[in-house]
């Protein structure tokens, strides 16, 4: 669900910069996967997300059930996610910067929540669109290092069609590369929206293999969902 950070903002954006716009969206996975790792132990999930959009100020939630953190010395007793982020955007013709700070919130377990920073730059040209963007998670309460996450995720949209292909480039060092080494992490999608329903299907993987602290999640895999936004 955390799409929305780097590609749903300027859509949102379209509107009057003087009235507060909300976007809602939920959608079951059977897997939940980030940054090439399967983060519900391989197990289907519920994903909801909500933002407001404010002339190019943005806040938003995103929830994850049997999601666990990514944090080194987290210990159990929470099976949920909330990214709770806020931050500026703006379009500049084809290009929306952005940039802002995302809280990572894990009730019930301790030593788990963390906060990055992102910046982020989409563009856009007919059915293709590209978006590369940094997000930074300083040492913490909960990190004991900083941690460095460069991505790319370029699309396109095929025309005449409610089909758009996605691809996804990272990579990511420190704290929360879920193993000793700089873990590299590469996907494909395809989603087709129908009204106001999205089916996709995504392939994701990583370079971590028996380097993992738990080579099961972090086992390339295939997620299907369906999701309906409001």
């Amino acid at each position: 669900m955390r799409w929305w950070l780097g590609l749903g903002i300027a859509a949102a954006m379209s509107g009057s910069a003087h009235a507060a716009e909300f976007d809602l969206n939920a959608t079951i996975v059977s897997d939940a996967r980030f940054r090439g790792e399967s983060v519900s132990n391989r197990k289907p999930a519920f994903e909801a997300a909500g933002q407001m959009v404010q002339g190019d100020w943005f806040a938003g939630i995103d929830a994850t059930s049997n999601a666990y953190s990514r944090a080194p010395h987290a210990t159990p007793g929470c099976h949920a996610e909330f990214d709770i982020s806020g931050g500026w955007s703006h379009s500049f013709g084809i290009l929306t910067p952005s940039a802002g700070v995302i809280a990572y919130v894990y009730p019930g377990a301790r030593g788990a929540n963390y906060v990055e920073a992102f910046g982020a730059l989409a563009g856009s040209l007919g059915p293709f669109g590209l978006t590369g963007g940094v997000n930074y998670a300083p040492a913490q309460g909960n990190l004991p290092r900083d941690s460095l996450y460069l991505y790319l995720t370029p699309s396109m949209a095929i025309p005449a069609t409610p089909i758009t292909l996605k691809a996804s480039f990272g990579r990511e060092a420190g704290a929360l590369q879920g193993g000793t080494h700089a873990k590299l992490d590469y996907g494909v999608a395809v989603e087709a929206k129908v009204w106001k329903v999205t089916f996709s299907a995504r392939w994701t993987a990583n370079s971590l293999g028996n380097a993992a602290d738990d080579r099961r999640i972090a086992r390339g895999g295939v997620s299907v969902g369906v999701g309906a936004g409001f």
